[in-house]
């Protein structure tokens, strides 16, 4: 597979991602159904990026391979979800510090620091390779293919560097400075 990610196929790489694209279709419909607009537009965008790349590869039994590497920025997701579960069931902060001086719990901080790691691994150096990987192989593909490829990416390269941002603001940049008396 590594050796060509164009025209290498499998059953068992097939099944991943035409998987992987209904995951994406339920969640891009139960989003479009059950949220706002406004509250859920970048990840209804990055869906439809996501189906029509993936969609292409399973239909086509063409671009697996690079289908596959691309799942690789999904594994940075279990730490988005864990992050989203933390701050949800109001497990951010320590007991009794919210109000003078907020202190992440232990649970929150490790996570949140594994989530910007695996960030950097698994999106930015996963999606870096892409991007060299298209650049270096544009001759090989037909210029439909090429113009998705690289618009889908570039969007997903743009919405990764604003949610890294998000995450390193309220994660990272916070104030959370102890005020004189406090340990």
């Amino acid at each position: 597979m590594l050796e060509d990610l164009i025209s290498f196929h499998s059953v068992s790489s097939h099944s991943l991602v035409a998987v992987s694209t209904g995951y994406f279709i339920h969640d891009f419909w139960d989003m479009a159904l059950n949220q706002s607009f406004k509250q859920s537009w970048e990840l209804l965008l990055h869906h439809t990026v996501v189906i029509s790349c993936f969609g292409l590869a399973v239909i086509n039994r063409l671009y697996l391979g690079f289908a596959l590497v691309s799942l690789l920025v999904e594994l940075n997701s279990v730490f988005l979800h864990i992050r989203q579960l933390l701050l949800l069931s109001g497990q951010r902060n320590r007991p009794g510090t919210e109000v003078t001086a907020p202190r992440p719990t232990v649970t929150y901080m490790t996570n949140s620091w594994l989530n910007l790691g695996t960030f950097l691994v698994f999106r930015g150096c996963t999606l870096g390779w892409m991007a060299r990987w298209l650049a270096g192989n544009s001759e090989n593909m037909p210029r439909s293919i090429l113009a998705l490829g690289t618009a889908g990416l570039s969007l997903i390269c743009i919405m990764n560097t604003v949610l890294f941002y998000r995450l390193l603001r309220a994660d990272v940049l916070t104030n959370t400075k102890i005020t004189k008396g406090q340990h």
